[in-house]
């Protein structure tokens, strides 16, 4: 199911791996009703109880934590689905562009309706 103005498009054509922020049930419900499941790679939360496990997307996704994330990854696309903190996403998002990872915000690619 295509999404509109082009948040699939982006994703799909963006570096890989493709790792989304946050592994709750809304970040979940984001990426599996928006038809993106198949794409991310890995999932980035801090909670003890999530983090070192695997989330049940279209594939078993790897829940990795943010410190983990900054210290090992070097090249791919950061998905800002950690809707309700973007203090945490921008502490993800700013070490990462020094590495020329790219950062899509869903909320830029699809406008909300009322």
């Amino acid at each position: 199911m295509p999404l509109p103005n082009g948040c699939e498009a982006a994703v799909l054509a963006s570096p890989q791996p493709i790792m989304a922020v946050g592994a709750a049930h809304n970040q979940l419900n984001f990426i599996n009703f928006t038809g993106l499941a198949a794409a991310v790679d890995m999932l980035i939360d801090d909670d003890a109880a999530k983090a070192g496990h695997f989330a049940p997307l279209a594939k078993p996704v790897p829940i990795r934590t943010t410190s983990e994330i900054l210290a090992t990854v070097r090249r791919g696309t950061l998905l800002r689905t950690g809707f309700p903190y973007p203090a945490w996403e921008e502490r993800i998002e700013s070490p990462l562009s020094a590495h020329n990872i790219r950062s899509i915000k869903p909320y830029d690619i699809i406008p909300l309706r009322w």
